[in-house]
């Protein structure tokens, strides 16, 4: 028969064993709960400061008129003093500035496009975005990138779904990457990588005002110098070769668009219509433009609302000067020479699109 001393004694033990399991586990749960609302608020705050490269663009704010945003296109052959001076030749007071990043397309450019219009832009009428294609392909090798992280708030769920939606694959190969897509939804809110992400900033900042105090350089290969001597029989067949190999890419460029008009092929309007809401939600409007670059895109279907306006500069009839083989560098992008005729080109037909406006 059991002892009641100890009987009573391990009674009394039991509720006190009980007790500090609660308060183990309340503790467990406070500290966890402040840890996520410490998190929570830092990233609302992180919200809304500005990026180092935003806080460049956002500084001409103040009286910018007319902003470009896109890719590296825009931010090597967009020229807003061409594109300034160009306007006040015809007669136009015009404040342009420009926003870009390397392979901004996408629902990362409709991210940074809100963004950017979430601060105040007085004086701004009209955005004029670079169109590329609406996807963004997650390769492995960009995974848990700080850049894709971030944009990957929870307005992207929807459009990851609508995406993978029309994705031909079978289902078994879009999982794994949906899945990926949703662990970098919660990386972004969890913060991760912040440490990585600040190191980073502090490399650009140092790279900035390195670039401040000197004139902007442009590759090797996209630089204006003078070509290598080339004399003799070696250096002639050598012109001939590259001036054959120009002829091909134009020739492969009317073919490409030739066919995209005998098969009524056409590009998806939503997604310049969807950009064109975000533009127009902050009070702005919004215009769209092809660059003249070598791959060939069709032009959106005709939209059910009247007044989108896509500049096609790709028309090799309407801007041959534009893929003349003097200004054209070895990628998609143009020489110096090239993006200066293509900034003037562009103020040009913005001009003709604000008289009809006004």
């Amino acid at each position: 028969m059991a002892d009641p001393a100890s009987v009573a004694g391990d009674a009394r033990s039991k509720p006190r064993r009980s007790g500090f399991g609660r308060r183990f586990a309340l503790c467990v749960g406070f500290f966890l709960f402040g840890i996520l609302t410490v998190f929570a608020l830092n990233g609302a705050l992180r919200e809304r400061e500005p990026t180092l490269g935003e806080a460049v663009t956002l500084r001409h704010a103040p009286e910018c008129e007319v902003l470009f945003i896109g890719s590296s296109f825009v931010g090597l052959q967009v020229l807003n003093a061409v594109v300034d001076a160009e306007a006040a030749r015809l007669g136009y007071s015009l404040h342009s500035c420009k926003y870009a990043q390397v392979a901004l397309f996408g629902f990362e450019l409709r991210y940074r496009l809100e963004r950017l219009l979430a601060f105040d832009w007085p004086q701004l009428k009209l955005v004029v975005v670079d169109l590329q294609r609406a996807d963004v392909e997650m390769r492995p090798a960009n995974w848990w990138n700080p850049r894709h992280v971030e944009w990957h708030s929870v307005d992207v769920l929807p459009w990851v779904w609508r995406r993978y939606l029309r994705d031909p694959r079978e289902l078994a190969e879009t999982l794994p990457v949906v899945r990926v897509e949703l662990l970098h939804v919660l990386a972004r809110y969890a913060r991760a990588g912040d440490g990585l992400e600040r190191l980073q900033e502090l490399e650009l900042a140092r790279r900035l005002g390195f670039l401040a105090s000197r004139a902007p350089e442009l590759p090797a290969r996209m630089a204006p110098g003078k070509p290598a001597a080339r004399h003799g029989s070696a250096g002639k067949r050598q012109r001939v070769k590259e001036q054959a190999a120009h002829t091909r890419r134009i020739s492969k460029l009317r073919a490409a668009r030739r066919g995209f008009r005998e098969r009524r092929e056409h590009a998806d309007s939503e997604w310049p219509m969807d950009l064109r809401r975000a533009v127009r939600g902050h009070g702005h409007e919004a215009l769209f433009f092809y660059a003249p670059a070598w791959v060939a895109r069709p032009m959106p279907e005709p939209a059910a609302e009247d007044g989108l306006i896509v500049l096609d500069f790709q028309d090799l009839d309407q801007y041959p000067y534009l893929y003349e083989r003097r200004v054209r560098g070895f990628t998609q992008h143009l020489t110096p020479e090239g993006s200066a005729r293509f900034s003037k080109a562009i103020s040009r037909r913005l001009i003709e699109i604000w008289d009809r406006w006004h």
